[in-house]
């Protein structure tokens, strides 16, 4: 058994899916992660532990691969998507001085993202909403009472 929690539901994907755990478990507020192959292919398993995650997945199927990863599976709160195998990073990019080359990326990134799409978006939270609105900022500059100025 992974150490992911949860563990009832990543075990009945792993053998849903016929996924072979390679890594840590990587845990967080909202979703439970493990590194997996399926198929032969890199992946990543991802479940869901809060609604607005949930509706994050429905997102990522949306976009069916243009500027995201690859959704492979999904199924509940879960969804399984390829894992980049790339070494390289923006970060990387930028630290050697190719910070152009770095913004054409997002770019590019960014205009598949907005891409037409043949099937409705996903009913999704509007930024709008309040649980955005009041969410503390994700700063170590603000006090934790305090609230990002939108």
């Amino acid at each position: 058994m992974t150490n992911i929690g949860a563990a009832s539901d990543a075990d009945y994907y792993i053998d849903r899916w016929l996924l072979t755990p390679e890594g840590n478990a990587i845990v967080t507020r909202t979703s439970h992660l493990l590194t997996v192959r399926w198929q032969g292919v890199a992946a990543v398993l991802k479940i869901a532990v809060d609604a607005e995650e949930e509706l994050g997945n429905e997102l990522m199927a949306w976009w069916n691969g243009q500027g995201v990863p690859l959704v492979l599976a999904q199924e509940g709160k879960a969804i399984l998507l390829e894992r980049a195998q790339e070494v390289g990073s923006l970060a990387g990019l930028v630290r050697r001085g190719r910070d152009d080359d770095a913004t054409r990326i997002i770019c590019a990134v960014v205009g598949k993202l907005h891409l037409p799409k043949s099937r409705p978006i996903p009913n999704l939270n509007p930024l709008s909403a309040p649980e955005f609105y009041n969410a503390p900022c994700p700063t170590n500059t603000l006090r934790r009472s305090e609230r990002c100025p939108i």
